[in-house]
């Protein structure tokens, strides 16, 4: 039995059931923090501590989420089971060419991103200043300097650089080109957080750190060798980096005194779930809930859409999360912190068939889950987003928005890209280390259970 479970923990620890105990928990967690505590430093009453609605709702969400994420695999007979191990093979070329192309071609471009912002103000020394909230204002105001077409190389960037990682580690890469590509990868790394930082976006910044953890223990639960004990170490060390990344940029905004960082380290992670139960049990309405906003964000972030957002009564996305602010003074809560956690968000305009939309990203998560277990480029640019989704319940419902319109023309891209270069894709049943007979990195293992490039 102690066998087994441990087999279990290792195969599903990066998989949507393993990510979404984290979500879970950590409601708990709020749902159980000190009311008189919370008061102090949030100032504003505690609706959440022990409300039995709150739970129920919570559960439900989640349980009907991982429901969709189980039945998700009846639609792929061709998914590889959960050891299997992705293996590709290139048509002509050298691995690390494959590899380095999109890594250059997506850095390129992003490093101009960074230059125009850097042309507008010298963000570095804003934050070593503690300015983080001017440089949010500078960028939300559109004043930065560079278009829509420059900020969304940032997203491009995050994509390439989770296919690279997840390609890099299916080649084998050895010698001289491990460190070359190790340098270019560091490069477009490097590149990508200065631009996260320039936006002080963190969900820009968190995807990237969460989707890149995701592909390292992913190939670490395949590893023949693997010890659960160390493996729990790693990831707990991952969410603990990225939490000290959070606390950074916390500091960065000027929460310099240890009660301004609580509060600040409070209100933007289970206060959420107050305003989670300040909607459920009704104390608090949004103005335009009820109207789709927040089911799919995409529609108020986009003016091609300006037409349908009118027909459908709807502001755009600044409007929108100004008139959240209103509700919250109304409902006697904290107006400074607006997040309601992407179920919050949900019921707003779903109610109690919130589950329903859960289940239905359950199916893709799954769906994704088994695209990313196979390799396939789809899975390898889409699972790492819909993992930090998971991970990002106590924020807001990012699924859907812009920066996912970008991951899909980065997925198309890259799909034309792999259906040039590569031959086949497969699933072999080895584990990483397992020792073979001439191994070629770039060689079929086993071709028993096939898979497709998208």
């Amino acid at each position: 039995m102690i066998a087994y479970i441990r087999r279990l923990i290792i195969r599903h620890l990066v998989s949507p059931y393993g990510i979404a105990i984290v979500p879970y928990l950590f409601f708990l967690f709020a749902w159980s923090f000190p009311p008189n505590v919370y008061t102090h430093y949030i100032r504003e009453p505690d609706l959440m501590y022990h409300n039995p609605a709150v739970l129920l709702f919570y559960t439900l969400c989640v349980a009907a989420f991982l429901v969709g994420v189980r039945v998700a695999p009846q639609f792929r007979s061709n998914a590889p089971d959960a050891i299997s191990l992705p293996r590709i093979q290139l048509r002509f070329g050298s691995p690390l060419v494959y590899l380095l192309v999109p890594l250059i071609l997506a850095a390129v471009p992003c490093l101009i991103f960074v230059g125009l912002i850097s042309s507008g103000m010298n963000f570095i020394g804003m934050l070593m200043s503690q300015q983080g909230d001017a440089i949010k204002q500078v960028n939300s105001t559109g004043g930065l300097g560079g278009s829509d077409f420059w900020g969304s190389t940032l997203f491009l960037l995050t994509g390439v650089l989770w296919w690279s990682a997840f390609r890099a580690s299916q080649l084998k890469l050895s010698g001289t080109s491990r460190r070359l590509f190790g340098a270019v990868f560091a490069a477009s790394f490097v590149i990508d957080v200065l631009a996260c930082l320039g936006t002080f976006d963190r969900t820009n910044l968190m995807p990237l750190l969460a989707g890149l953890i995701v592909v390292y223990l992913f190939f670490k639960t395949r590893s023949g060798d693997v010890k659960l004990a160390r493996l729990l170490l790693v990831a707990l060390a991952s969410v603990l980096g990225i939490l000290a990344v959070f606390v950074a940029l916390q500091f960065a905004r000027g929460a310099s005194h240890i009660d301004a960082l609580i509060t600040s380290m409070l209100g933007y992670t289970i206060v959420s779930y107050n305003r989670l139960a300040a909607l459920v049990i009704g104390v608090m309405h949004y103005l335009y809930q009820g109207k789709g906003a927040y089911v799919v964000a995409f529609l108020t972030e986009n003016d091609r859409f300006a037409a349908l957002r009118d027909q459908m009564g709807l502001p755009n996305f600044f409007v929108l999360w100004l008139s959240e602010f209103g509700s919250l003074s109304a409902s006697g809560l904290n107006s400074n912190f607006n997040w309601a956690s992407v179920f919050g968000y949900l019921y707003s305009d779903l109610g109690w068939w919130t589950p329903v939309y859960m289940a239905v990203a359950g199916v893709f998560a799954g769906s994704l889950w088994s695209r990313f277990r196979a390799g396939t480029t789809f899975g390898l640019v889409f699972y790492p987003w819909m993992a930090f989704w998971i991970l990002f319940w106590f924020g807001w419902n990012l699924l859907l928005d812009a920066r996912g319109v970008v991951l899909l023309e980065t997925c198309v891209l890259l799909f034309l890209y792999d259906k040039f270069y590569l031959q086949k894709a497969w699933a072999t049943d080895r584990p990483v280390s397992a020792p073979t007979s001439s191994w070629d990195p770039v060689q079929i293992v086993n071709t028993s259970n096939r898979g497709g490039i998208f």
